[in-house]
């Protein structure tokens, strides 16, 4: 909403392909479905793709940042949790660290020696002289 994250649905599946771009149509109370670009239904209902574990997340994520919770903070701690490296916690928390610009540790920008961040998917540097995306 407003250029800002507000609402994550998220859910692990092998059965569908990595959407580049899409949209959420809301048709119902709780009840969206995935669109692609071309406004094609690829996923009705996706809340209902998602186990209950999965739901509790995403629905706490998105109630956190509706109500003004920083998103760095939001990955701080779901990179707390205790699961391992596939872990739907740890996936989600990769995902929107890609887009947030959350600072890498321990990596200096090979030009500069200035701090990395993670932002749109691609690692940058803060002063702007190097980016590496992939």
């Amino acid at each position: 909403m407003e250029k800002e994250p507000y609402e994550v649905f998220a859910f692990k599946c092998d059965k569908y392909e990595k959407l580049q771009v899409g949209s959420l149509v809301r048709h119902g109370r709780g009840k969206y479905d995935l669109h692609d670009s071309e406004d094609n239904i690829l996923i009705e209902d996706i809340a209902s793709q998602s186990t209950s574990e999965e739901q509790a997340l995403t629905r706490i994520i998105s109630t956190a940042l509706r109500h003004g919770s920083d998103i760095k903070f939001i990955v701080d701690q779901l990179n707390k949790s205790n699961g391992f490296i596939g872990s739907f916690s740890k996936a989600v928390s990769r995902t929107l660290s890609k887009y947030v610009g959350i600072e890498e540790t321990g990596d200096k920008c090979t030009e500069c020696g200035g701090k990395l961040v993670r932002e749109e998917g691609c690692m940058k540097c803060i002063n702007g002289c190097f980016s590496k995306c992939g």
